[in-house]
């Protein structure tokens, strides 16, 4: 399992992540790959989360 392989999929979409995956996912510690997962939450948060007024 890789970082790549798992941001690969479409988070912003219809696709979850497997327990498994989010297991990994926590258990990063590469800096690059971290910037990765941050890029990816941010992609994510910025459909689903209202920004505060």
């Amino acid at each position: 399992m890789q970082v790549q392989d798992i941001l690969g999929k479409d988070l912003v979409g219809d696709e979850w992540l497997t327990e498994e995956e989010l297991r990994f996912l926590m258990s990063v510690t590469d800096e690059e790959q971290l910037q990765l997962i941050y890029k990816k939450a941010y992609e994510v948060k910025a459909k689903y989360v209202k920004p505060v007024a």
